[in-house]
């Protein structure tokens, strides 16, 4: 988180001060921009939009849905490389479950922006026919009947709005 913090605020953003321990969230700071909200500002290019990192993957206790997560994920981690610099991430499976639980928490709270079910069901037309991943990610979930409906429900509705295999 301090290395983030670091790169962020050389880049403009300063960390909003917030109640919830789960996240850090960072505003750009744009004296060109008028800071009021109005209704055209939700997609425009030209509005400086957040930047979220999770410190967990839920928040029961901000979200008052409990249920247990699969656990691990740090052993799971994954490899990437984009523009020359290689980095950790989330296995393929746990960065879906994440996005899910990501849209599943804006959902509840009055407020998820199309595009994220957009990306989700754009992830499903690239790996419809995947079954080895498919297989990995039912197993992940398979013992956690709460965890399975929250997915059903972001995957079935991004599905369902972008026309995405079900």
């Amino acid at each position: 988180l301090k290395r983030a913090d670091k790169l962020l605020c050389s880049l403009g953003y300063q960390r909003k001060q917030m109640r919830e321990v789960d996240r850090a969230v960072y505003l750009k700071i744009d004296p060109s921009h008028d800071h009021s909200w109005n209704a055209t500002d939700s997609y425009s290019p030209r509005v400086p939009r957040p930047v979220e990192l999770h410190l967990d993957l839920w928040d029961p206790q901000n979200e008052r849905i409990h249920f247990s997560l699969p656990t691990n994920l740090l052993a799971r981690c994954a490899t990437r490389s984009w523009s020359g610099k290689t980095f950790s991430c989330l296995s393929d499976e746990d960065a879906l479950l994440f996005e899910a639980l990501h849209a599943f928490r804006h959902i509840i709270h009055n407020w998820c922006r199309l595009s994220v079910l957009y990306e989700i069901a754009h992830f499903l037309n690239r790996r419809s026919c995947d079954g080895v991943f498919w297989s990995r990610f039912c197993a992940r979930i398979e013992n956690n009947l709460p965890l399975r409906r929250v997915t059903g429900v972001v995957l079935t509705l991004s599905a369902g709005l972008f026309d995405a295999p079900k």
